[in-house]
């Protein structure tokens, strides 16, 4: 009991430091080309896996301290989605709209097929399709940006401390997984921004200041 706490403890910390420089990075932007090798889609992607993952650990009863942790985080992916949306928001972003509603319809078709396990699956996908695409993404432009690479790293160490969390708790097989698959991502993701990381990132506002 009290192990379960201290890694969720230390999972929520771990989330909300990182969430803080990612949002950090953010703010610093004036406008949207200072963040341009932050994807909108990789934050979609990366808001509805967390949703989909704290659903699922309602739905299997997990611990609750392991399922407030996984809404700390579902819910700073969501306001960090919603900062990006208002500093890069442009026409083409309504392609994101089918996202929306393909996974309302996935998450629809599962509570009807009775299959909570399919929804872990889904959200499986969503990650690695989301850190696939940053990354990609970040290597194309050859800079990251306005990503932060101490976010994915300290977003790394969350996933550990969740997966621990989940392995003494015993809980069901997708949902370790999904951590131990958003741990090696994020930390991929951490080495990718500090190859391409900018020298003189945010140059342009300090020489206005």
């Amino acid at each position: 009991m009290l192990s379960t706490v201290i890694t969720s403890l230390l999972s929520s910390i771990s989330i909300i430091i990182a969430s803080f420089f990612q949002y950090n990075k953010l703010i610093k932007a004036k406008n949207a080309s200072d963040i341009k090798a932050v994807s909108t889609a990789f934050w979609l992607l990366i808001a509805i896996a967390s949703i989909y993952n704290f659903a699922h650990l309602i739905d299997v009863q997990a611990h609750y301290f392991i399922i407030i942790a996984k809404g700390i985080g579902a819910l700073l992916a969501l306001i960090l989605l919603l900062k990006i949306i208002t500093i890069k928001f442009t026409k083409s972003m309504y392609i994101l709209i089918p996202i929306i509603f393909l996974s309302i319809l996935l998450i629809g078709a599962t509570v009807i097929i009775q299959a909570p396990s399919y929804i872990q699956i889904i959200s499986i996908v969503y990650i690695i399709t989301a850190y696939l695409y940053q990354s990609y993404k970040i290597s194309k432009l050859k800079t990251s940006c306005g990503v932060s690479s101490a976010a994915f790293l300290i977003t790394t160490l969350s996933n550990v401390f969740i997966v621990v969390t989940l392995v003494i708790n015993n809980v069901e097989m997708y949902s370790l997984i999904s951590q131990c698959i958003s741990a090696l991502m994020a930390f991929t993701l951490y080495k990718v921004c500090l190859i391409y990381k900018p020298k003189n990132e945010y140059s342009n506002i300090a020489s206005n200041d």
